[in-house]
């Protein structure tokens, strides 16, 4: 297998990932996450996914875009309205942070590899 297949398919195993954790800790079928749905809960749910890949694995959001089969600049979008809810939006804050610490504690169990760990979020607004 040449270098670039086995680093699309790292790649995609990454994201893959972290979208198994969102769902298992939203408790929202991978399905929907990767649907076009616009319920308030799956589009909270892909913004979380979207700032996890980006921080931890640090893809840049065209490859972002071409897994989740969005635009780029959609994915920027959800990226800056995620930073906005971590500090207007407490249970949104509490839902990402619970999804940090499954991925960085049993990073086994969702086969995450080497990563950087971003930092929790604790402030109180």
């Amino acid at each position: 297998m040449n270098i670039d297949k086995e680093l699309i398919m790292t790649r995609d195993k990454n994201m893959d990932n972290i979208v198994n954790a969102v769902s298992y800790i939203t408790k929202t079928s991978k399905k929907d996450l990767l649907s076009t749905s616009r319920l308030r809960n799956i589009v909270d749910a892909r913004k979380t996914i979207f700032k996890l890949i980006r921080e931890i694995y640090g893809y840049p959001y065209l490859v972002m875009g071409r897994f989740f089969k969005k635009n780029h600049a959609t994915i920027i979008h959800q990226i800056n309205s995620h930073d906005q809810l971590m500090v207007t939006d407490k249970n949104y804050r509490l839902t990402y942070n619970e999804t940090l610490d499954l991925i960085t504690k049993d990073a086994d169990q969702f086969n995450m590899g080497e990563m950087k760990t971003p930092d929790k979020v604790t402030q109180n607004y």
